[in-house]
């Protein structure tokens, strides 16, 4: 991810590029956008919001989103890892996230 600044909107925001091995093919290029596309049409507290999606003229391809400070979530458990219940009502949130958007 990188650190990028949106000079039109006068913000921040995440710059998520994969790593060429994770996309060798057009096909996986087009279901990262995809997922991307999928992810922009959600609206919900806990989904990082998208602005953009795309390609470089190289090929490589992005999605741009709102920038939310803080670490992920693999460093955050590599520092110290939740109970069982925290880790259930984690997975809990994340797993109502899209029934919840889907409904409005």
């Amino acid at each position: 991810m990188f650190l990028g600044y949106d000079e039109e909107l006068n913000r921040l925001v995440a710059i998520k590029v994969p790593h060429p091995d994770r996309v060798p093919r057009a096909e996986d290029v087009e279901a990262y956008l995809a997922e991307g596309r999928t992810v922009a049409g959600l609206d919900h507290p806990n989904i990082v919001p998208v602005y953009d999606i795309g390609r470089t003229e190289d090929g490589a391809c992005y999605v741009v989103s709102k920038f939310v400070e803080g670490s992920d979530l693999n460093a955050t458990i590599s520092c110290s890892r939740p109970s069982p219940a925290e880790s259930a009502r984690l997975m809990t949130l994340v797993a109502d996230a899209p029934l919840l958007c889907s409904q409005k």
